[in-house]
């Protein structure tokens, strides 16, 4: 019983992890991204060409 119940934890501790690890991947390729204008406004051209 106690050893599922430290698993589940590991596994929710694990969880949290990736997904803030994730999401501070996905805000520094956003923030780097507005470093090159050119990019944005053929990405912005891009989906609005999709529209």
């Amino acid at each position: 019983m106690l050893h599922s119940r430290v698993r589940s934890q590991l596994r929710s501790r694990y969880k949290q992890l990736g997904l803030t690890l994730l999401m501070a991947v996905v805000l520094g390729l956003t923030f780097a991204a507005y470093l090159r204008p050119d990019f944005m406004l053929d990405l912005a051209n891009r989906i609005v060409m999709c529209l």
